[in-house]
């Protein structure tokens, strides 16, 4: 609570009147595991937004899944809002890029403070309540800069592979239709 302000999500109801209009709209289904997060698979109206409770951050805010997971950690590229699944960390002191990494480093730590019966929810005032120690604004800016260098290395990577793995399937299947049936695949 003194790092950042945590603000909470909402669902209008099921009404036309409240959906497809301009307002973007996350759910964790939406998130990524690590990552950033231009908009949503839905997004809701002005009425919509008026009749759930539901806040639009900045971009740059945190937005963090805090049930069903807990964990999931993007940075909003856009003004947004979310469900109540979601709470988002806004702060103008702190390097976003840095607490992103860090926030989500703490996953396991967040779990552990999750509490329910019919699913795990991390609430807002212990997620208000978790103490951490950062450094400062300078030391933010280059672990991010390094991080942010190094995972879209591995993210290509990964991407790299995952063509290569799409490759093999499409060699495993034409090599099977081709014993199978006795013709090549063009």
């Amino acid at each position: 609570k003194d790092v950042f302000n945590v603000v909470c999500g909402a669902t209008p109801k099921d009404l036309p009147i409240f959906w497809d209009g301009n307002i973007l709209w996350i759910t964790p289904a939406d998130m990524s595991d690590l990552g950033e997060l231009e908009k949503g698979a839905r997004t809701i109206t002005e009425k919509g937004y008026e009749s759930c409770g539901t806040n639009i951050v900045p971009e740059y805010s945190i937005i963090m899944s805090t049930r069903a997971p807990i964990g999931k950690t993007n940075l909003a590229l856009n003004k947004m809002c979310t469900n109540q699944g979601c709470k988002c960390l806004t702060s103008k002191k702190q390097n976003m890029r840095f607490m992103l990494y860090f926030i989500w480093n703490c996953k396991e730590k967040f779990q552990a403070l999750g509490k329910g019966t019919t699913f795990i929810e991390l609430s807002t005032k212990d997620l208000s309540l978790f103490v951490f120690a950062y450094p400062p604004l300078s030391e933010q800016q280059v672990i991010a800069d390094y991080l942010d260098e190094k995972c879209s290395k591995i993210d290509a990577a990964i991407e790299n592979i995952g063509k290569q793995i799409d490759a093999l399937k499409r060699l495993k299947r034409a090599l099977i239709n081709e014993v199978v049936t006795g013709q090549r695949a063009v």
